[in-house]
């Protein structure tokens, strides 16, 4: 029976509400024809009774039109009854209508409209149902989306009540922190940080009484570590009760950036301090020196060293940290081998920076009473004009300290270091160009000027002897004018090399002018200045010089004076004294010594 029920709803829900007009009014007319058949074969068994049959397409009328319509088809239905009561009725009409059949006929329009008014109802009230369901099921579908949105979101959120006792937790709490959900629910705030239980009731306290919209704290992790939160906490319900919703989340990345940004920033400020020194007057050690000082603020380390390469060994030239453990000076005092420090010797062979992550289970570390306190180490090789001069160390007492990004910024600071051994270099053969003789190659009248008064003002100073010995080629003049200019230069380079090889390394040689060549005797009188003139003169009167096919013989005129330090105290002075004796030499017959103190000559 309920399914015929079921069917039967269904049919007269889709026709007689959903189906179209002319179906409803075909349904209608047939509903009538059934009607009228009916009275035709049954009015004369049953009399005018079966006009009661009526109530059918009347029913049918308010089921397919509603209430209008309804009662338009029982007006209708009505005067049919009356037309069949009065054209094909046996009995009397007015009799019949006046007991009772008017009253039946009446009321066919009422139920009509009854039936119509039944239907509309029923249609309202299933189109309620139907959208009652809907938003049944688009609150369903809402929750259920809530509860994945929830569930899934990355930031932790929890629901807590004015104690402090946790109403709903997401399971971003077990990806996060590795907790049990379902563990936490029912149980207070400090389940989730247990070392802070105080300051989580001091914070739920603000929340309720001051309206505390923002805090910031960490979360432990099942495995020790800390995660950085920025919680945010709004009021609302939760169930009908008064709850707290606290959405926090992870800002280690976001903390990880600005530390990577600082780390960047203080790299780029490093690098720019350097290059503005490189591009100062400081000296190639201060400059090291704030190198060293640089890579502290972007490389972490408990102890830092700056080397330089000479030859097979390699020395500290610049350092920090050591005092610590006791090692300060025998870090300073030690020459490296390469061969001895495979890390050193690796960075010199592959100019690459080096990471040793545990000296304690590495090959590649040396261990002795210096390196007792390391445990990771980071190098990087100073290369300038493509060679390794160097290196940069860092040191730490933590195991797996350094990695790529360390060596990343190392490097940088390593190819300024690089860069200052480079302008350091360039300087210095600058520097010597500018004292230099070019034909000679020993220093002209500038660094002999240099070079001599530095000497003079450390005789002074240190009470020490110094003299002078200048000289001249005999009858230079014509050595050009018979042979030439280049024959000419090749004896004056000749010249130098005989001096060189008659004199000590401390003393100094240089080309005074022309053909004229002074030589300052450190730590040498008198007696001690006619010796070495004369073993000069000797040297060079000795043997001829050969320039080519072309053999000179040459002599040299020499005179010498000794620094006096009561009186002038400049290099000129000294050397016009011994000028104004190499004159005596010249205007006596050359190939000959004088010496300005006592004008006596010494063959």
């Amino acid at each position: 029976m309920e399914k015929v029920k079921h069917w039967l709803n269904r049919l007269f829900g889709f026709y007689y509400r959903q189906g179209s007009l002319k179906l409803r009014g075909v349904s209608f007319a047939a509903a009538t024809l059934v009607f009228l058949a009916a009275y035709f074969l049954l009015h004369g068994i049953w009399g005018e009774g079966i006009t009661a049959l009526s109530i059918l397409p009347a029913v049918v009328a308010g089921l397919a039109f509603g209430v209008g319509g309804g009662f338009l088809a029982g007006l209708f239905l009505a005067g049919l009854n009356l037309l069949l009561i009065f054209a094909f009725g046996h009995q009397d009409p007015y009799l019949l209508l006046r007991s009772g059949g008017l009253a039946g006929i009446i009321s066919v329009p009422p139920i009509a409209v009854v039936v119509g008014l039944l239907r509309n109802l029923s249609q309202t009230l299933n189109n309620e149902l139907v959208l009652r369901r809907q938003a049944e099921e688009r609150l369903l579908l809402s929750q259920q989306d809530l509860d994945t949105l929830f569930h899934t979101v990355e930031d932790i959120i929890v629901v807590f009540d004015r104690q402090g006792m946790i109403l709903k937790v997401n399971r971003a709490v077990e990806r996060k922190l590795g907790v049990d959900a379902a563990e936490l629910e029912g149980k207070h705030l400090s389940a989730l940080i247990p070392e802070r239980a105080q300051a989580i009731n001091t914070v739920v306290r603000k929340i309720w009484e001051e309206g505390l919209a923002h805090h910031d704290f960490s979360f432990p992790t099942r495995d020790g570590a800390q995660i950085p939160v920025e919680t945010y906490l709004s009021r609302g319900s939760w169930q009908g009760k008064p709850a707290v919703f606290a959405i926090s989340r992870d800002m280690s990345r976001h903390q990880a950036s600005r530390e990577a940004e600082r780390e960047q920033r203080s790299l780029a400020e490093a690098l720019a301090s350097t290059a503005m020194a490189l591009n100062s007057s400081l000296e190639f050690n201060q400059i090291i020196e704030l190198i060293l000082d640089n890579v502290g603020q972007v490389v972490p380390h408990d102890a830092a060293n700056i080397m330089l390469q000479n030859g097979v060994t390699t020395r500290v030239i610049a350092r920090r940290g050591y005092q610590q453990f006791e090692v300060d000076e025998e870090v300073a005092q030690t020459d490296y081998r390469l061969e001895d420090l495979p890390s050193l010797y690796r960075m010199s062979q592959e100019k690459q920076p080096v990471i040793v992550p545990d000296t304690h289970n590495s090959t590649e570390w040396r261990k002795n009473r210096r390196t007792q306190h390391v445990r990771s180490y980071i190098g990087a090789p100073i290369i300038s004009r493509g060679r390794v001069m160097g290196f940069i160390n860092l040191e730490s007492t933590t195991p797996n300290f350094y990695h790529a990004v360390h060596a990343e910024r190392l490097q940088s600071l390593a190819s300024q270091a690089g860069l200052a051994i480079e302008k350091s270099e360039l300087y210095d053969e600058i520097q010597k160009l500018a004292i230099t003789d070019e034909l000679t190659g020993i220093l002209n009248r500038r660094g002999l000027f240099e070079l001599g008064q530095r000497e003079v003002d450390r005789a002074v100073r240190f009470k020490h002897h110094l003299s002078v010995i200048i000289l001249d080629l005999d009858h230079f003049k014509a050595v050009n004018d018979h042979f030439g200019h280049s024959t000419g230069d090749a004896v004056l380079r000749e010249l130098a090399n005989r001096c060189r090889e008659n004199i000590r390394d401390v003393d100094i040689l240089g080309r005074y002018g022309g053909e004229e060549f002074v030589i300052l005797l450190l730590e040498c009188d008198l007696r001690c200045a006619a010796i070495v003139a004369e073993r000069l003169r000797n040297a060079v009167a000795a043997a001829p010089f050969t320039i080519g096919s072309t053999r000179l013989e040459v002599t040299i005129s020499l005179g010498a004076a000794q620094l006096d330090p009561r009186g002038n105290q400049q290099v000129e002075a000294l050397i016009d004294q011994a000028d104004k004796a190499l004159y005596i030499s010249k205007e006596t017959g050359r190939n000959r010594l004088t010496i300005a103190a006592s004008k006596e000559e010494v063959r």
